[in-house]
């Protein structure tokens, strides 16, 4: 009997032991972010999805430290004219301590994502639309807008950050009155 209880108490151990073994293991899996190697937030948004010809339209790009970073990154954001053919970048519309590049044709802001910090650095700039390839008069004419990060300090330390936001800029579609003269 003696033996039997022994036996009962340390399985009784055992099933405990698992069973926060396993708890521990379920709160730390929750807590472990969904990409270990992600380091920061990079999002990007157009104010206008189908601007027309001749239309000024906005990108907005949000940046920070990914809320599991504890390091301090320097780094810079690059975000080129995607179709220079078609859109212009207007340099005195930047905002969030960006400038313009007229040597790449590009918004670029460079400075230190720190953690501590959890607000988001916020960039905006206006691009107006130019014109459209004769091709796409019809259908419109995509254009993938693409800004990227790398870290100044250690290039290459950041997996591949970028930010995207597409638009499809539209011929303006506009109806004249028709006039009609006599003919006589």
């Amino acid at each position: 009997m003696f033996g039997t209880f022994r036996l009962n108490g340390i399985l009784k151990s055992i099933v405990l032991a698992a069973t926060l073994l396993l708890v521990l293991t379920l709160v730390v899996a929750s807590a472990a972010p969904a990409d270990p190697e992600q380091r920061v937030v990079f999002n990007k948004t157009a104010s206008n999805a189908t601007p027309h010809i001749g239309e000024v339209f906005s990108f907005t790009l949000t940046f920070g430290s990914a809320p599991t970073e504890t390091e301090t990154l320097q780094v810079i954001v690059i975000d080129p004219n995607p179709a220079p053919s078609y859109l212009d970048i207007i340099p005195d519309q930047i905002t969030g301590g960006a400038e313009y590049s007229s040597t790449i044709d590009a918004v670029v802001w460079q400075g230190t994502l720190d953690p501590a910090v959890t607000l988001p650095h916020i960039v905006e700039f206006q691009m107006q639309v130019t014109g459209i390839p004769p091709s796409a008069l019809a259908g419109g004419f995509v254009v993938n807008n693409v800004a990227t990060m790398n870290d100044l300090a250690d290039p290459g330390s950041l997996p591949e950050e970028t930010a995207e936001a597409s638009i499809r800029i539209t011929a303006l579609k506009e109806r004249l009155p028709i006039i009609l003269k006599n003919l006589e």
